[in-house]
C-alpha cells in the first residue's frame, strides 16, 4: 500500500471532519487550540494528514515549530499526537505511515521532530510505541515522562472528598536529524 503526506493543503472544516474519524482526537489536536499555543509562543504551525491510496486518513498531526536563528535550529513539536487510533479503537497507521510523516518534516522543514504521543497504557499503546521505534523515532530516557494529574471533586455521585491524584505515563520521543 502506498501513502501520501498532505501538509497545509486543507482548511479547518476538512481538518475537523477528518480528525473526527479518530478516537484519540482531543483538545490538544483541535485547530484553535494549537493555533493559540503557536501564536502565544511565537511559533509557526503546520498541519499534516497521511492518506492511503483510497484517500483515507491514516494519521494526522499539528506541528508547532520554533526557529532558533542563533544556532540555525528548527524544532518541531507534536503534542498529544499524531492521531492514529480509529473509532473502532484500532490503529489506523503502520510504521510506513510514521516513517513518511517523519521524512516529510525532518530535513525539509525541521531539524528535530519531538513527539509526545497520546499512547494509552494498553496493548495498542505498546504497539504504537513499537511502530514509532520502527519508523526511526528514539525514546529519550533523560527526559522525564509526562504524567496527567487529575484532581477529583467528588468520589461516587454524592460524597465530596479531597482531590485525589491519578497518574499515568505518556512516553516522550524525539528524532534527531
Amino acid at each position: 500500500m502506498s501513502f501520501k503526506v498532505i501538509i497545509d493543503e486543507f482548511d479547518r472544516s476538512e481538518w475537523e471532519r477528518r480528525a473526527g474519524e479518530f478516537d484519540d482526537y482531543s483538545i490538544y489536536q483541535t485547530w484553535p487550540y494549537q493555533q493559540v499555543r503557536a501564536d502565544m509562543a511565537g511559533q509557526s504551525l503546520s498541519r499534516a494528514v497521511v492518506i492511503d491510496e483510497k484517500g483515507a486518513a491514516r494519521a494526522m498531526c499539528q506541528v508547532r515549530m520554533k526557529h532558533v536563528p542563533a544556532v540555525g535550529l528548527r524544532i518541531g513539536y507534536i503534542q498529544w499526537g499524531p492521531l492514529v487510533r480509529g473509532m473502532d479503537g484500532e490503529l489506523r497507521c503502520c510504521p510506513e505511515v510514521l516513517t513518511i510523516l517523519r521524512q516529510a518534516y525532518v530535513g525539509p522543514i525541521v531539524n528535530v521532530l519531538r513527539i509526545v504521543p497520546n499512547a494509552e497504557a494498553d496493548g495498542i499503546g505498546a504497539e504504537f510505541e513499537r511502530m514509532l521505534d520502527s519508523a526511526g523515532f528514539e525514546r529519550l530516557d533523560r527526559v522525564k515522562p509526562y504524567y496527567t494529574m487529575i484532581g477529583w471533586l467528588r468520589r461516587g455521585h454524592s460524597q465530596p472528598v479531597a482531590p485525589q491524584l491519578e497518574t499515568g505515563p505518556v512516553q516522550g520521543r524525539a528524532e534527531r536529524a
